[in-house]
């Protein structure tokens, strides 16, 4: 009886130990960025590219060219040198496969493994480069929920969501992926609002959907980027299937040890 406790209490220590990665550390605090952005419409059915670019530049030669600017940044991810004025890359991504310059991301799948470095190639400050190996691998656009374009105030089309403000319409989308750094992991949640003074919703609907022009700022909304703002923020993780049998059988075997010591 003694030996089987022994094994048991093995098992558990096993079990347990094998629950998360030697050395890995999890990905903390919170991160925003902002730079400036157009939707390009490629077709009439729903196909675009977001390019990210800096201000009053033409279109990005290359899909990880443009950089973002880091507003601020708190816990792990402030400690790696990120803050207020440093920069980084972040990828310019399509609904429709082999677009230039772009990654293929469409909305409402799993984009794990296949939309890597999403946001990466940190420099701080002062110029220098900040941790190197840090990235953010997008794993899915969700789809919005809501009533169809052009209705008001507020209406859905795709994973975007469109509401009337004073001066234009707010498009925002979320984005979920997960920060990486050699071993250390943290799963985020980003959120992205762009404004676009001057569009209503009806004719944001019919370059949708109709037309097929671009939405962007300046006159007529097709003059320059507009500006963007976006904030991570951690989300709970959700434990691998693995993970969960793990703590199972090791919830078991501590159970039937105590069982054995009354």
């Amino acid at each position: 009886m003694r030996l089987r406790g022994i094994l048991l209490s093995g098992l558990v220590v096993g079990l347990l130990g094998t629950a998360a990665p030697a050395n890995a550390a999890l990905i903390t605090g919170n991160l925003s960025i902002s730079g400036a952005i157009t939707y390009d419409t490629l077709n009439t059915v729903g196909g675009a590219t977001l390019n990210f670019i800096e201000p009053f530049t033409s279109p990005p030669s290359a899909p990880t060219g443009p950089f973002i600017e880091v507003t601020s940044a708190s816990g792990v991810l402030g400690t790696y040198g990120l803050g207020t004025g440093s920069k980084g890359s972040i990828e310019n991504i399509s609904n429709v496969p082999a677009t230039p310059n772009t990654v293929f991301a469409p909305a409402g799948v799993d984009l794990t493994g296949t939309v890597n470095n999403f946001l990466q190639k940190w420099t701080k400050a002062d110029g220098t480069t900040a941790i190197p190996g840090l990235h953010f691998d997008l794993t899915s656009i969700p789809i919005q929920s809501g009533p169809g374009c052009p209705t008001t105030p507020s209406c859905a089309e795709g994973p975007f969501l469109l509401t009337e403000t004073t001066n234009g319409i707010r498009v925002s989308f979320d984005v979920f992926g997960n920060f990486v750094n050699g071993a250390d992991f943290g799963a985020y949640k980003g959120s992205f609002s762009m404004v676009v003074d001057g569009l209503t919703l009806a004719e944001a609907g019919k370059r949708l959907t109709v037309t097929g022009q671009d939405i962007m700022c300046g006159i007529n909304n097709l003059e320059k980027p507009c500006s963007f703002t976006a904030n991570f923020d951690p989300v709970p993780a959700i434990p691998e299937p693995a993970t969960i049998l793990t703590f199972g059988l090791g919830s078991l075997a501590l159970a039937r040890i105590r069982r054995r010591k009354v």
